[in-house]
């Protein structure tokens, strides 16, 4: 296995994100990597901002904070953060911004043998490696 200085997760809560982390918290441990927890609070239109802010400080900030205590309990030093834009944008930028040498997201659930959208941009843009979980 490659060794990783930092690695990315992005993370929204969802069963495949939680493998990710899972996946995302192995290989920071067994690399001995700092690892970034990234939810994207996706921009909602105007006349559903109030529902969107509500959503994003409570169910995402209460996933993410799960989720880094999960990172931390494994032994990985880990930190999270919760950027408002399009997901796929945000995850390469923020890889990028912090040198990660590798971002690992999750693949959608519903059956189909082809990743998500999200997964397909991340995968094209980025720059490091990019680990798609299933």
């Amino acid at each position: 296995m490659a060794s990783y200085r930092n690695v990315l997760v992005a993370f929204d809560g969802s069963e495949m994100s939680t493998r990710a982390l899972e996946c995302a918290v192995d290989i920071a441990r067994t690399s001995g990597a700092r690892l970034l927890v990234l939810a994207v609070a996706e921009n909602a239109p105007p006349f559903a901002a109030a529902v969107a802010e509500n959503h994003k400080n409570g169910r995402l900030r209460s996933a993410v904070e799960s989720a880094l205590g999960t990172a931390r309990r494994a032994g990985v030093s880990a930190d999270a953060t919760i950027v408002d834009g399009y997901p796929a944008e945000v995850i390469v930028r923020n890889g990028a911004e912090l040198d990660c040498d590798l971002i690992v997201v999750g693949a959608p659930a519903d059956g189909e043998c082809r990743p998500g959208r999200t997964a397909d941009k991340v995968v094209e843009l980025a720059r490091s490696a990019v680990l798609v979980v299933r």
